[in-house]
């Protein structure tokens, strides 16, 4: 199918990831960026501390209530998001404290602006699929590399090196491979049991 040279993308959803965000936003500077409610439901227990697993567990579920009622109406309500927010970081220092309030403050400020891009548009959808998640777990891998931030960085290196990180490291115990890495699966041989010095040993002539 014929792709328009000129084509630009209307509304983009992230994971929030800086990297990512900074890197869409050269490519498709005329985008709209929205932040993913997914990711933020899930970051959001990491903003709570020295409190009970139910305690984040209720704060968690009311923080996700605030963007199905938003994401339901049929039309952006920005205003509303905004006063849904600021009860929210009341009812976090109601029952996790002033300490916790203010830090759940201080990482809705940073988010917000996100959100309300993301109710403002209707055609960005409100999470992401599973195969955005994927990408968006790639995107953190290379982007995260200094390689990509330089001119004399070369892509193909750091791609020839997460292809080897991730051909190395064993597969996690509940896996029907357990123990192995994808090497040993398909039948090749490792220096030692050690997957990080098999790294080295194995990548000691550098990259070629």
């Amino acid at each position: 199918m014929a792709i328009d040279p000129s084509y630009q993308a209307k509304g983009i959803l992230t994971d929030g990831f800086s990297s990512t965000r900074k890197s869409l936003s050269q490519l498709f500077p005329v985008s709209k960026l929205a932040n993913c409610m997914l990711h933020a439901t899930f970051k959001l227990p990491a903003q709570i501390q020295g409190v009970t697993k139910s305690i984040r567990q209720t704060l968690r579920g009311q923080f996700c209530r605030i963007f199905f009622v938003n994401n339901a109406r049929k039309t952006p309500n920005n205003r509303s998001l905004g006063q849904r927010l600021r009860r929210f970081v009341e009812q976090v220092k109601h029952l996790a404290g002033e300490e916790n309030g203010q830090r759940v403050h201080r990482w809705i400020s940073r988010k917000k602006a996100r959100w309300h891009v993301l109710f403002a548009d209707a055609n960005i959808p409100k999470t992401t699929t599973p195969i955005d998640q994927l990408h968006n777990a790639i995107d953190r891998k290379l982007f995260m590399m200094k390689g990509f931030h330089h001119e004399q960085g070369s892509q193909r290196v750091f791609l020839n090196g997460l292809a080897i990180l991730a051909n190395l490291i064993p597969y996690q115990r509940w896996a029907i491979n357990s123990g192995k890495c994808a090497i040993e699966v398909e039948g090749g041989k490792v220096p030692t049991k050690d997957w990080f010095l098999n790294l080295q040993i194995l990548t000691s002539g550098g990259f070629q």
